[in-house]
């Protein structure tokens, strides 16, 4: 049975995803302060992902480890391997973050630059930047075993735990300087999953206290995102304002799940989006780097000249991904597609 507040968060998610790629990445030395704004209100896309994940494997969790494992997994890493193998005809450049890490730190240098290349992309999502969302929800899943096994009655523990450690590498970094691992650090981004897993646990009486007040929880959730929004419209720099951004996060899939959650069932168009988002996720980037290619947003100072810039790379990205998808399950049938291309 599907769910509607799921099927909202992922479909907002890869729309919010598409964007930020479009934005000046806020490593960029251009990158403005609207540009940071952005990035901070739709930084919720990937938690997202993993928080309807994790509602999802928790729905899940009766039935046998080996199977379920086998069946994720193959639906991860199949479009992933054919994408990423994509990767080599088609460069992306734009997005670019391959390395030779198993190569020069595990083999001693011992293979070929191409193969080692190859096999550090495969290996860590780095066939292209964005693909680290492969590498994370791969241990993840590799995880839900061990965490289907944590007691109900612990779980709140384990929760609270996980978002200990996931502000620890937010805020602190506890370390981990290089913001290629930071990034693909599994520890980072529990949090996210582990809170969708409890909510699924308790969604019964969440639901009931949704549906006898959903319009003050949408009031007063909607006021704190409102006022963290403010708040990092005007101070982005600091501790404070990474922990305000990092909040952020939690209030936006909070202010979704409860607009959604107990409906009836969401418009078709939000559930082919639902279902799609794994393969514009992976597709996405192909086009979106043609259409930067063509020039880049940060290079115009007129802020609507950039924003126009922007929609209009989201727009062609969107339609390209979309439009390779709709023609696969013409071409393919929908199950031969979802198989290999998510």
């Amino acid at each position: 049975m599907r769910n509607p507040a799921i099927d909202w968060i992922k479909a907002i998610g890869i729309l919010s995803v598409v964007f930020i790629h479009c934005l000046p990445s806020f490593l960029d030395p251009g990158v403005s302060r609207a540009d940071i704004w952005l990035h901070s209100m739709t930084g919720f896309a990937v938690p997202g992902f993993l928080f309807a994940s994790g509602f999802l494997y928790a729905s899940q969790r009766d039935q046998p480890w080996q199977v379920m494992l086998r069946r994720r997994l193959k639906r991860i890493l199949i479009p992933y391997l054919v994408f990423s193998g994509l990767t080599y005809v088609f460069p992306v450049s734009t997005f670019s973050t391959r390395t030779t890490w198993i190569n020069e730190s595990l083999l001693g240098s011992g293979l070929d630059s191409s193969w080692a290349s190859i096999l550090d992309s495969l290996a860590f999502g780095s066939a292209v930047g964005p693909y680290y969302y492969v590498f994370v929800i791969f241990w993840l899943t590799l995880a839900t075993p061990l965490i289907a096994l944590i007691p109900r009655s612990m779980f709140p523990f384990f929760v609270v735990g996980s978002i200990v450690i996931g502000w620890g590498f937010t805020g602190l970094y506890w370390g981990l300087y290089s913001f290629f691992w930071w990034i693909r650090n599994p520890l980072h981004w529990l949090c996210f999953f582990a809170a969708g897993w409890w909510i699924y646990l308790h969604s019964e009486r969440i639901l009931q206290w949704i549906r006898s007040g959903r319009s003050k929880w949408v009031l007063g959730v909607g006021s704190l995102w409102t006022l963290a929004a403010v708040y990092l419209a005007i101070d982005q720099s600091g501790l404070w304002s990474t922990f305000v951004r990092w909040v952020e996060i939690y209030l936006s899939i909070a202010l979704i799940f409860i607009a959604t959650a107990g409906r009836t069932q969401s418009s078709r168009v939000i559930r082919w989006l639902s279902d799609a988002s794994y393969s514009i996720y992976l597709s996405h980037l192909f086009f979106l780097h043609a259409l930067l290619s063509l020039g880049s947003v940060a290079g115009s100072s007129a802020m609507g000249a950039r924003m126009i810039r922007i929609f209009m790379d989201w727009s062609g990205a969107m339609a390209g991904s979309t439009g390779l998808l709709a023609l696969s399950r013409l071409l393919l049938g929908p199950r031969r597609t979802r198989f290999w291309f998510g």
